[in-house]
């Protein structure tokens, strides 16, 4: 019986090390309820820094990005759009959560939108971001014929009556997409 608990209080004492950190090993214990802390590149602090976004999204957006191939590019893209966003008076943080989702559910457009003929394009007739991401979704499908599609599509739109209306934009983009050519 004695050696039993002798054995017992000899556990407790090596549990009451470990807690305390005083074991032989010399590792540093974790403190119950605070999460570590992650490292978050200075270019997610910087955008976010822009947007006066702070807090658990720039963890979000960290942790979002890096899954991503294209990180330099992706990060330029996501500046434009977050500019883009702000101007036409949309709030910084909602914009940026959107977006995020959007990473993380592979739909956002990324370095796609780097392309001067792209941005201008989205730009010029103010595509939201699901039509946005159904013209690059055609244009990828389109490889070698971005410039000629993007002018087909620009004459189309110009001559319409109301061509800021998105619905036209999309018959046409379905169209490309199930024919091969504009209906």
């Amino acid at each position: 019986m004695m050696a039993m608990m002798g054995m017992m209080m000899g556990m407790q004492q090596a549990a009451a090390m470990n807690k305390t950190g005083d074991d032989e090993e010399g590792d540093v214990p974790t403190i119950p309820g605070k999460p570590e802390e992650k490292h978050i590149d200075p270019r997610v602090k910087a955008i976010c820094n822009d947007f006066g976004i702070g807090g658990e999204t720039i963890t979000r957006l960290n942790d979002a990005m890096r899954e991503r191939e294209d990180y330099d590019e992706d990060l330029q893209a996501l500046h434009k759009l977050m500019e883009r966003a702000t101007k036409d008076g949309k709030k910084p943080l909602e914009v940026m959560l959107a977006q995020i989702r959007a990473i993380r559910a592979n739909r956002f457009p990324g370095k796609d939108l780097l392309d001067p003929d792209i941005w201008d394009f989205v730009a010029k007739y103010n595509l939201d971001d699901r039509v946005m991401n159904r013209l690059i979704d055609t244009l990828n499908k389109r490889k070698g014929k971005k410039k000629e599609t993007l002018q087909s599509l620009n004459d189309r739109l110009g001559n319409a009556q109301q061509p800021t209306g998105l619905g036209l934009l999309v018959r046409l983009l379905e169209g490309l997409d199930e024919t091969g050519r504009l209906p």
